[in-house]
């Protein structure tokens, strides 16, 4: 994971460019989410950048390299805020709820990432385009990484594959629209959904249940 912040940070030392770069993705980001992915113009992007059409092309050669950039963007400032809370003096089990609360909590704030893991079919056609392995690493997540964090706390050793595809199944899917989420906001939804699945982690056998008048 940190290898691969490594590989999204910007290189660039200029400055001057770097902020231009960020307005073009900005601006790119609103006319994905507002127009999708084929009627967002590059016209309308400079437009809201403020800037020259053919600057966008000194920045972006074609609009695939422009969504790969928004989708670099979404992924860079999502792991600057996950990794450093995934600290290494945290017990086993605080840092697989840290790593999952975190994970709901910023993909609700990457729009266009959304877009394409729900196989939206204009961004899902664009990123036909890329290379897989560079694809994969915009949009998924490693699952020897998540294996290693459940591998790594006091749990039972059976079913751990089973496990790791459902953690990632419930990120990918994210944090639910409001009417689905019982009146709770995103980051009471990412914090509770993240301490029922370690409480149910373990394998363990359930306890005892009391009496109820339900059954």
């Amino acid at each position: 994971m940190k290898n691969l912040l490594d590989e999204l940070t910007e290189r660039d030392g200029d400055e001057r460019k770097r902020l231009t770069r960020r307005r073009i993705v900005r601006a790119a980001t609103e006319a994905i989410v507002r127009h999708g992915y084929r009627r967002a113009s590059v016209d309308s992007i400079a437009r809201t950048a403020g800037i020259a059409k053919g600057t966008i092309y000194l920045y972006f050669p074609s609009k695939v390299d422009l969504l790969v950039g928004v989708l670099r963007s979404e992924r860079r400032q999502q792991l600057e805020q996950l990794l450093p809370k995934l600290r290494r003096d945290l017990a086993p089990e605080v840092r697989l709820r840290v790593w999952l609360e975190e994970e709901l909590r910023t993909r609700a704030r990457m729009p266009v990432t959304a877009l394409a893991i729900s196989g939206e079919d204009e961004v899902r056609a664009a990123l036909e385009q890329v290379e897989p392995a560079a694809r994969g690493r915009l949009l998924g997540i490693a699952p020897a990484f998540v294996e290693h964090l459940v591998r790594a706390g006091p749990w039972a050793e059976e079913g751990v594959s089973e496990r790791v595809a459902v953690l990632l199944a419930v990120v990918y899917a994210g944090v639910p629209e409001e009417r689905l989420r019982g009146g709770l906001s995103p980051d009471q939804f990412a914090i509770t959904l993240a301490r029922l699945l370690v409480e149910g982690i373990s394998g363990a056998p359930a306890a005892t249940a009391p009496p109820s008048p339900w059954f």
